[in-house]
């Protein structure tokens, strides 16, 4: 029985109302001072719907973790496997776009760079061509170093992996305040870290539908 408890369960029921009460009001403060003060990306209905979105993860995350157990196996089973599955996926995404970003951009520097230096045969034919070749040469580098440096495991497997041993295993358990706060402060964070990424991913997106539109 123990294992099905949540993280923070079994300290959460020995606090008295009143506590829980201040906990509540201070961590919702934290929450949000924490959500407002992300870089924003300068459209306001997608900084608000963002704020929304990890907030509303963040009171999902700690709500479940403090009363696993008086939900049905259906219900828990579900928040479980919600919470892996965002969080696991949530890192992939961010990523493999931050990995692309970098790749184009060393991509398109080193492609221009080889164009520009060689001589003009003449033949469009054959500057096609060798344009053609240059460029899945190097696309070919890239995904090599993205399997070579096992960035799949990085970015995915090793997230799911240590998800599961605190959602599902039950590995670190929080039956004091300090680890209590630790665990609770740290969701915070950690989705804050994600919306500041988001936010990053979106400001780059906005500007570049700008410059074509």
């Amino acid at each position: 029985m123990s294992r099905l408890k949540g993280v923070t369960e079994n300290y959460w029921n020995t606090l008295h109302e009143d506590k829980k009460f201040r906990w509540r009001f201070f961590s919702r403060v934290v929450m949000l001072l924490a959500t407002f003060s992300v870089s924003k990306i300068g459209v306001w209905y997608l900084d608000l719907l963002l704020s929304l979105l990890v907030s509303s993860a963040i009171n999902f995350i700690i709500d479940s973790q403090r009363s696993y157990t008086k939900h049905s196996p259906v219900f828990r089973k579900n928040i479980t496997r919600i919470l892996v599955f965002l969080g696991s996926w949530s890192v992939t995404v961010v990523g493999v776009f931050f990995f692309a970003f970098i790749a184009i951009q060393a991509l398109v520097s080193t492609f221009s760079e080889m164009t520009s230096s060689r001589i003009d045969s003449g033949s469009e034919s054959r500057e096609l061509i060798f344009m053609v070749t240059i460029f899945l040469m190097m696309l070919i580098g890239v995904l090599k170093v993205f399997r070579d440096l096992k960035f799949e495991e990085l970015i995915h497997v090793v997230p799911k992996q240590q998800l599961k041993r605190l959602l599902v295993y039950k590995e670190f358990r929080a039956d004091s305040f300090p680890f209590f706060a630790y665990f609770e402060i740290a969701v915070v964070a950690v989705a804050c870290i994600y919306l500041n990424a988001a936010t990053t991913i979106l400001a780059m997106l906005v500007s570049i539908s700008n410059l074509w539109f």
